[in-house]
């Protein structure tokens, strides 16, 4: 499989109701005519959810 058909894949799920604090967008990420550009940020982006880096920062304290 390739990284696209990947990021193609994962992109395209966003139930953020469903799989909160998980799910849904980076806070920058505008929706725009039903569609989203990928964030640029290094992993699978959970530094970019504030509300998911609150929960883990709950969970374990801050981060490094």
């Amino acid at each position: 499989m390739k990284i696209v058909d990947i990021q193609e894949c994962v992109a395209s799920i966003s139930s953020p109701e469903v799989f909160a604090p998980f799910g849904g967008f980076a806070d920058s990420t505008p929706v725009e005519n039903g569609m989203i550009a990928l964030p640029d940020v290094p992993g699978v982006g959970f530094e970019a959810k504030s509300d998911l880096m609150d929960r883990i920062r709950s969970l374990f304290g801050p981060l490094r």
